[in-house]
């Protein structure tokens, strides 16, 4: 054995003694006096034990170092597993959601029955956006107390969280409504999928409604996804050829997306997700109605039509200018958004583009009664047909800014759909 000590030490005793005595393979059970062991009390163990004996000051540093390594291994686990969206339907205590996040109480109905309304909900929403992006904490929605939602209100809550926590990583937290009506609206349209929210199993779905789909304008998959959407009409209409015309119009969605809505000249990357859009729906068959959604955070089509550039751009300039009556630049947006939807072609000047806004009003047609609505810009346009081939047209200055544009459709089926006069 080394020697630790000079003779006469207890460590020097202790080796001594195993030398000398037959019971040495087994000091673990040895014991010595008090007198010769260093001072430490009777029935202390002679071995390895005694040789390694810390005081207590140190095996509290021990364990305050193991606890330290502990609490940074689990920490480290923690932060790997965390995840880049974070809405989450278990809340941390208030006082950490405070401190991280400011709390931003949504109103009771976040719905779409009046412009008011309308104004109301993307007023919570711009306040969480700016609270998101520019602010020093992230933003907390308490949608606890949201009694009633709609399916369109989803959409958009959908892309504004997905935009704050693309331009900001984890910037948005929040809790899920108390009411059950709510809920379930938010699951069917596939709120909580898209952000990435953990979903109740065994949660109710609405069979009627179609999921938000999403994707950039560019992105292989898109129409696979367009294709989907326009699936919720075939048992509404029981019409293949209404369900490839409402293809149609998506797809003219689409295209004004890829060409116009986020133009480089125009949009300001900082506030947006590049080349992106939205798009959901609601079905009812006993009702016989459809309901489409479509929606993106580019320029908004006043701002695309008064910078008209391209093919055609100056004989597109001089048509505007004929169906206002003055500049679009001078025109107010929901003149602008009005002349556009009347010009029925494509603002590429190109014929294999289609008719622009034209074929979205005709799956209005087609269908023989229903409503197209138009949001961009501080515009909102109505296109509606009535059960008795009744046309009006109206638009309306909006008090607010809408961001991006959202087009929606409410198609009743009639009688007279069917394949036959499909083209």
């Amino acid at each position: 054995m080394r020697r630790l000590a000079t003779a006469g030490s207890w460590v020097g005793i202790a080796e001594k003694i195993h030398r000398e005595t037959p019971l040495g393979s087994c000091l673990g059970a040895f014991c010595v006096d008090a007198s010769f062991a260093g001072g430490y009390p009777r029935g202390t163990p002679i071995g390895c034990s005694l040789l390694k004996r810390t005081s207590e000051a140190d095996r509290q540093r021990i364990v305050r170092r193991n606890r330290r390594r502990e609490e940074n291994r689990l920490r480290k686990v923690r932060r790997g597993r965390q995840r880049r969206l974070s809405i989450s339907r278990i809340a941390p205590s208030w006082q950490a959601i405070t401190r991280h996040y400011r709390v931003l109480v949504a109103p009771p109905r976040l719905g779409f029955a009046s412009v008011s309304e309308l104004e109301q909900t993307l007023g919570y929403l711009a306040r969480v956006r700016h609270a998101a992006i520019k602010g020093r904490r992230g933003a907390f929605m308490d949608l606890s107390r949201v009694t009633e939602i709609s399916p369109v209100v989803s959409l958009i809550l959908t892309a504004e969280v997905e935009r704050c926590l693309y331009l900001k990583a984890r910037s948005v937290w929040g809790s899920e409504p108390m009411s059950g009506d709510a809920q379930l609206v938010l699951s069917s349209m596939g709120f909580y999928d898209a952000i990435g929210a953990p979903v109740r199993p065994g949660e109710p779905r609405a069979v009627a409604a179609i999921r938000v789909r999403s994707g950039d304008a560019s992105s292989p998959g898109a129409q696979s996804r367009l294709r989907d959407i326009a699936r919720i009409a075939t048992p509404v209409f029981q019409s293949e050829a209404f369900t490839n015309r409402t293809l149609g119009a998506l797809n003219e969605a689409l295209m004004n997306v890829q060409m116009h809505a986020y133009r480089s000249d125009l949009v300001d990357p900082a506030d947006c997700i590049p080349g992106r859009w939205w798009c959901g729906g609601v079905a009812s068959r006993d009702h016989r109605k459809l309901y489409l959604f479509y929606m993106d955070h580019g320029v908004g089509i006043p701002a695309t039509a008064r910078n008209i550039v391209g093919d055609g751009a100056d004989q597109r300039r001089s048509l505007l200018r004929r169906l206002l009556g003055r500049e679009a630049q001078v025109a107010s947006d929901e003149e602008v958004i009005r002349a556009v939807v009347e010009e029925r072609k494509s603002s590429t000047g190109l014929t294999h583009h289609g008719r622009g806004l034209d074929s979205m009003l005709r799956l209005i047609d087609r269908a023989g009664q229903g409503t197209l609505m138009i949001f961009s810009g501080n515009g909102f346009y109505a296109y509606k047909r009535t059960s008795t081939d009744d046309v009006f047209q109206g638009e309306q200055s909006l008090s607010f800014r809408f961001p991006g544009t959202l087009i929606m459709w409410e198609a009743v089926c009639t009688d007279g759909v069917g394949d036959d006069e499909a083209n």
